[in-house]
């Protein structure tokens, strides 16, 4: 069998990650013999999460990666310059408390048309068929400029 990296998603509680998440893999001993390691989609909230003492239960002893992250519309910290410092200990917890050997934030840019990129993205891009100049007045058409309260977590 080909090796698998199997995802499953936490949503704020980790407690449920690998003993249901990655379930029916994770309690199959020869399923599970194919598995590199466990990636998470946790969305974006308290920087403690690695910390919990379950969350590395159900593993196996495959490492753990975090997959995607972004802070949701309507969070308290949701663009803020708050989530700079959140994001920055919750990814050092994750690798010093999970033992992960990576984490991702898959959203790079996302464009200025879209309601969620203060809390998902590195950085913001402009469509070119965007002509609405009142987010981003300065940014082009086709350019890209940093999203400062996520980006500055990843410097």
């Amino acid at each position: 069998l080909p090796r698998v990296c199997v995802s499953t998603c936490v949503c704020v509680c980790a407690a449920c990650m690998c003993a249901s998440g990655a379930s029916p893999i994770a309690s199959d001993a020869a399923a599970r013999a194919n598995v590199d390691l466990w990636t998470v989609h946790y969305v974006g909230g308290g920087s403690d999460v690695p910390l919990a003492p379950d969350f590395t239960d159900g593993t196996y002893g495959i490492p753990i990666i975090n997959n995607e992250f972004e802070y949701q519309p309507g969070q308290a910290i949701f663009g803020t310059p708050q989530s700079t410092l959140n994001t920055a200990q919750l990814i050092m917890n994750f690798f010093t408390f999970a033992q992960s050997p990576g984490f991702y934030w898959i959203h790079a840019l996302k464009p200025t048309t879209n309601k969620e990129s203060a809390g998902y993205s590195l950085g913001y891009w402009r469509p070119p068929q965007d002509t609405n100049m009142t987010r981003f007045p300065d940014l082009a058409p086709r350019h890209w400029v940093y999203n400062p309260s996520n980006a500055h977590c990843d410097g």
